[in-house]
């Protein structure tokens, strides 16, 4: 019966990290839908897709869930965020070069993530309710199952912490266009 209690305590803390992760990317999936989204006020609306991106790093920040190179890519973002870009330099062969390696590095990340879904399916993921009634029979099974579905959360949002960046590149630059067109734009 203790062994029972402390195992549902176990799942309820396991849950309730699934739960937390899966909603830290909830300002990810707002600024990409902005992002996205065309209106009459594009540079408005940029500026709230930017607004999203930038809460959504600063909690992974806070959390220390961003790696050391996305720290450092972080730190150069909050030190001037209108003038953003991924590589520090305008030499167009190291911008080429910049954009193949993001190019490679995003592709492996969705390959872990495809790995990590199937990985999940595989497991045949339960709620919470099938956790209770089978855990006499498949508690090991069980415990992999969540820690699976952790793992799919993380590889998701290392992901999205990769576009994220690519985002602030293209968003900063669009802004960029954008501002130098209303400027340049004659006064009726």
């Amino acid at each position: 019966s203790s062994i029972a209690m402390t195992y549902l305590a176990e799942l309820h803390e396991n849950a309730l990290i699934s739960f937390y992760l899966q909603n830290l990317t909830v300002e990810y999936h707002l600024a990409d839908l902005l992002q996205r989204t065309y209106s009459s006020d594009r540079e408005a609306l940029l500026r709230r897709a930017l607004g999203q991106y930038e809460r959504f790093l600063a909690r992974l920040d806070d959390y220390d869930v961003l790696n050391e190179k996305d720290k450092k890519l972080y730190e150069r973002y909050t030190s001037n965020p209108s003038s953003f870009s991924l590589t520090t330099t305008n030499d167009a062969a190291t911008r080429r070069e910049v954009k193949i390696n993001r190019f490679r590095e995003e592709k492996e990340l969705k390959q872990k993530l495809e790995l990590d879904r199937l990985c999940s399916l595989s497991t045949n993921g339960r709620s919470n309710l099938h956790y209770l009634k089978y855990f006499a029979n498949n508690q090991n099974r069980l415990q992999s199952d969540d820690e699976d579905v952790r793992k799919l959360y993380i590889a998701e949002i290392n992901l999205y912490i990769h576009q994220s960046f690519q985002s602030l590149d293209l968003l900063s630059q669009e802004l960029t266009m954008l501002s130098t067109i209303r400027n340049a734009a004659p006064n009726p």
